[in-house]
């Protein structure tokens, strides 16, 4: 007796074997299973710069150096890193052990850790810093290079007020001013290559961050130096073994990074930056800026101390 097929049940059997090569991913059929993920690569990696804002466990930091296994140094680059709980293992003099990140803007810091991702989205946790509280200073120069908030600057005749706080014998200094009033002229302006800027900020080495950038489209004359001897609003300078006496009588003051300093707060021993012009051998000032031991942090206020 003959059996008559089954079209019906055939059909329905195809159909199982078509549905259950559908649910094969075609790697796992190409190569006999399914692919595991892909290894995220992790890297050693450390930083030394000054810490531009800092929310939370992140913060962005100026490096002017930031070396990650296998890849080189970088110079005077900004990098966005996340601070892991316990990594500060001791904190700069003068300052509180923190709770929580503790980076304070102004502040140098020695960071190392891990780098993971691609080249143009590195990702830096912290598993380690130190910070430590920097001194106030004026940088001056010529405009080089505008990049956004960054800025290169060539040194002028006078790198800072502090001969110890120079650009390290290099030929001018990186400057982030993304938090710095900026004046041209007296007056709100834009920062330009060509003009001469006064910079008071933080440095470390030849990164510079800026609280406050006074540019000129023509130079004005600076003195600097210690001052030796204050009588009245007269003041001495000595810088080189030369002296100069300036009368500061109705000029304004910066001091210690805070503006509208009074007289009676500069005396000899500190350092000064007096900015003016010059005419028929008169020097009259626009503008001096006085460092005594408590000048620090001209940047940030939040300070942990």
């Amino acid at each position: 007796m003959s059996v008559t097929p089954r079209p019906a049940l055939v059909a329905l059997a195809g159909a199982s074997s078509l549905l259950l090569l559908a649910a094969t991913p075609a790697s796992a059929l190409a190569a006999g299973h399914v692919a595991k993920p892909k290894h995220v690569k992790v890297v050693h990696f450390n930083a030394h710069g000054t810490v531009v804002s800092a929310s939370g466990s992140t913060a962005v930091v100026l490096a002017r150096t930031v070396q990650v296994q296998h890849q080189g140094v970088r110079h005077n680059v900004s990098i966005t890193v996340t601070v892991a709980p316990g990594a500060f293992k001791k904190v700069g003099k003068g300052h509180k052990a923190p709770t929580t990140a503790g980076l304070i803007v102004g502040d140098q810091v020695e960071l190392t850790g891990t780098e993971t991702g691609p080249a143009d989205a590195q990702v830096f946790t912290v598993t380690h810093a130190v910070q430590h509280a920097q001194a106030a200073h004026v940088f001056l120069g010529k405009v080089t290079a505008v990049n956004g908030t960054l800025i290169k600057v060539s040194k002028g005749a006078e790198a800072s007020d502090d001969q110890a706080e120079n650009d390290n014998g290099l030929h001018g200094f990186a400057v982030d001013v993304s938090k710095a009033t900026v004046t041209v002229d007296g007056a709100a302006g834009t920062l330009a290559v060509g003009q001469t800027v006064v910079i008071l900020g933080e440095g470390d080495h030849d990164a510079v961050l800026a609280a406050s950038v006074y540019a000129f489209t023509v130079a004005p004359t600076v003195l600097a130096g210690k001052i030796s001897v204050v009588t009245g609003s007269q003041v001495t300078l000595k810088d080189d073994g030369k002296t100069t006496t300036v009368d500061l009588a109705g000029t304004p003051l910066v001091v210690n990074g805070n503006a509208g300093g009074a007289l009676t707060s500069v005396a000899a021993g500190a350092r000064a930056v007096v900015l003016g012009t010059t005419t028929g051998g008169v020097f009259a000032p626009s503008l001096a800026f006085v460092f005594n031991s408590a000048d620090k942090h001209p940047v940030g206020h939040n300070h942990n101390h």
